[in-house]
């Protein structure tokens, strides 16, 4: 218990303790923001210790982010995505094997595609779509790849970049 009648909480303790010894900044929470692309959608704000807790003598209610974000999300984004050189069996489908960062990895399982469309309100509409596929290799590792555009007649080549690794 703290002086004067309020109870000091874990959580507010240890954010006190955090940013008086390494700063303000120091500790970052998860912000969620309007968007369709997902490097967009969330950011990493300074943690606000507002002192509600020790007032209201119980935990705030804060959600945690798993249960926050769609379920076939992975919880490590890449802070941009990275290409990839994929192959796939059919022009639209998910990719038997790709190569990223020289190593190449066979798919075993794939599932997708998710489409998500360009914000045109920002990016024009020209942007390209993107189909999202989750994959796991032959090691047993998940991925979070996406090909960048269409295969049409007359069109660019599609590009494939790998967005993030799930746990």
């Amino acid at each position: 218990m703290a002086g004067s009648g309020t109870v000091e909480h874990p959580l507010s303790a240890f954010v006190d303790r955090v940013t008086a010894r390494f700063g303000t900044g120091s500790l970052r929470m998860p912000a969620f923001a309007e968007s369709h692309l997902p490097e967009r959608a969330v950011s990493l704000e300074p943690f606000e210790n507002t002192g509600h807790m020790q007032r209201q003598g119980k935990a705030a209610a804060v959600a945690p982010v798993a249960r926050l974000l769609p379920a076939a999300r992975p919880l490590r984004l890449l802070s941009h995505p990275e290409p990839v050189e994929a192959t796939a069996e059919v022009p639209e489908g998910a990719p038997m094997s790709f190569r990223w960062r020289r190593a190449l990895h066979r798919t075993v399982r794939a599932e997708g595609p998710e489409r998500i469309a360009a914000e045109w309100w920002i990016h024009g509409e020209a942007a390209p779509t993107r189909d999202y596929f989750r994959v796991e290799d032959d090691a047993g590792r998940r991925y979070w790849l996406f090909r960048e555009g269409f295969y049409e007649q007359g069109a660019d080549k599609p590009r494939w970049f790998l967005h993030g690794v799930f746990a």
